[in-house]
């Protein structure tokens, strides 16, 4: 019989050896529906099976996006890019976004020669919102660094001292980045890299000139899913990633809009397409 469905009953199973028992009796479903986290009221686990444990929602009315389960105190920080721009004077400016945090302590700014081995830079920390579902914009300015090719992390505590990094970005400074920094004669958008991709896709961009930037990812109804840069920008060959980690499966469209800031007559607009696949 056709019809549509209001409700559904939902039940999510684990193994029971991925489970805290010191806070299990207190895990929630949360779900992310691409702009924050929200806790959905649902039973308490049941762990009367030895081998997996499950926790359930009757009459869930919203059912698509990611699904976790936890303490609630201890949804998961979503990062949701991550970029380098190399100024002038050589300086790096480290730009990064999370769409929801929650027991977010701050970010500690790692770097390192060779990929592997990170030390903290020195007054790099950066402090979090604490629990947010709002969007947040946050930046660092390396102005230590010296000619050589540099990997950078990000270093999120949470408040209760837990941690984890992000994924790693490459920037290349002074007389090796003499190809990287000449100046590119024409506005570009190139096609991101890996694609497909899993979590992570880097994209590049153009600027021959100062403009003000706008580097958007949508899905194929045209809604915005993430701004990954919004500003002026120096001219130069610029990368900006994107770490699709919470969104479903499929195809997406990344728009770039560039207007100079000298001449505002000049401007460029491309998009193109990327595949993300779980």
């Amino acid at each position: 019989m056709a019809g549509t469905i209001n409700s559904a009953d939902l039940t999510f199973s684990y193994q029971a050896g991925e489970a805290n028992t010191s806070y299990e009796s207190s895990y929630v479903l949360g779900r992310w529906d691409g702009v924050g986290w929200t806790i959905e009221p649902s039973s308490p686990p049941d762990t009367s099976n030895p081998s997996f444990h499950t926790i359930s929602i009757n009459g869930a009315t919203t059912i698509p996006g990611d699904w976790t389960a936890g303490p609630p105190d201890a949804l998961p920080i979503e990062l949701n890019s991550f970029s380098a721009t190399l100024s002038a004077s050589d300086d790096v400016l480290l730009e990064w976004t999370t769409v929801a945090e929650v027991n977010n302590y701050g970010f500690e700014v790692q770097r390192q020669t060779d990929g592997t081995t990170f030390q903290t830079l020195p007054n790099s920390f950066v402090p979090g919102q604490g629990t947010s579902l709002e969007p947040h914009l946050y930046s660092f300015t390396d102005s230590t660094v010296t000619p050589g090719t540099w990997y950078y992390r990000l270093r999120q505590i949470d408040l209760n001292g837990d941690f984890s990094y992000s994924s790693i970005i490459k920037v290349t400074v002074g007389v090796l980045a003499v190809k990287e920094k000449e100046r590119p004669a024409k506005f570009r958008l190139g096609q991101n890299y890996p694609n497909p991709f899993n979590p992570a896709t880097a994209i590049t961009f153009d600027l021959p000139v100062a403009s003000v930037v706008r580097l958007r990812v949508y899905d194929l109804l045209g809604q915005i899913v993430t701004t990954l840069a919004d500003g002026i920008r120096d001219a130069g060959h610029k990368t900006a990633e994107w770490n699709a980690g919470s969104m479903a499966s499929g195809i997406y469209l990344y728009r770039l809009e560039a207007t100079s800031v000298a001449d505002p007559t000049r401007s460029f607009t491309q998009v193109r397409k990327l595949v993300f696949i779980k």
